[in-house]
Parts: C-alpha cells; structure tokens; sequence
C-alpha cells in the first residue's frame, strides 16, 4: 500500500479507510481472520470451537461482513444437509499477519496491561480487579454501558464516577 496518500488516510472523517478500519478491528472479525490463517478452510462449527465465546448470530454477521470487504470467501454446497465452508481470500491472507502480530503482542502483554489497569484502578478509586475484567472482556467503555445492570442486580453503587 502506497504512503501517498491515493490510498486514503484513516484519520480523516471523511475517508471510506476510516469504515474498513472499523470492520477489521472488530475483536470478533480479528479472531476470526487469525482463526481462517491457520485453518485453511472451515465450516462453522469449526469456526465456534476455534473462537470460544462468539455466539452462532455474531459468527455469521461478522464473517458475512468480512465476504462483503473481500476478505472472506464463502462456498456453499447443494448437499443435504447444507455444508457451507469459509477460506480466507488473497486480501484476507494479507491482512492475517499483522492480526496475528497484534494477537502475539496482546498475549505476551497482557499481565502488564491488567497491572496499569490495576494501577489505574486503584488511583481512581475504582475496586475492579483488572485481571477478572480483562477475562470477561471487560474495558472502560463495556463498564459505562453496565453501570445501571451492575446497580439493579447487586444494589451495589458503582465506585468508578461512571453513572
């Protein structure tokens, strides 16, 4: 991809990179392009099993909008049952790497990352533990949504300043 700025620039609001980023750095369409570079093709069960927690709906809108962008190729065949198999395209085996980077960078990271968080925490007040956070998936923005279900299911006042 050219520097020159004919192949857009992703922090302009105006320019349609700034859409592709948005669908690529999905957590769900990362995991699932990592998933499809080691697997070659596969169907989406296998999919499930490789990707723990994405539900069968988000699968399915995820890697259809990843067909749309081209980075996924859907074949389906006329069987009974219906079998449907998924393979990353050209486009997509580009983009794998640098996910797969990015997923080795979080891995070997992610002790030091709960600790700032905890470090954060504790400076703010707040009595979250970063390491439950981080495997519920929880950040700072999940937490804003979940303030009001925190307070109706426990009764318990949020110590974050988030209301």
């Amino acid at each position: 991809m050219a520097d020159d700025g004919s192949s857009g620039n992703v922090f302009s609001g105006a320019c349609p990179a700034r859409h592709v980023l948005a669908v690529i750095a999905d957590k769900w369409a990362l995991l699932l392009i990592h998933a499809l570079s080691h697997g070659g093709t596969l169907r989406t069960a296998e999919l499930r099993r490789r990707v723990e927690g994405i539900s069968e709906k988000m699968l399915i809108q995820t890697i259809r909008r990843l067909e749309r962008f081209g980075l996924v190729a859907r074949q389906a065949y006329a069987e009974v049952p219906p079998r449907v198999e998924y393979s990353l395209t050209s486009l997509g085996h580009s983009l794998s790497d640098p996910i797969k980077a990015l997923d080795r960078w979080v891995e070997c990271n992610v002790a030091e990352i709960a600790r700032a968080q905890q470090t954060f925490d504790q400076a703010a007040g707040h009595d979250a533990d970063p390491l439950q956070c981080a495997m519920q998936g929880d950040d700072f923005g999940e937490n804003q949504q979940n303030v009001g279900h925190h307070r109706r299911h426990t009764g318990r006042q949020n110590n974050s300043g988030v209301t």
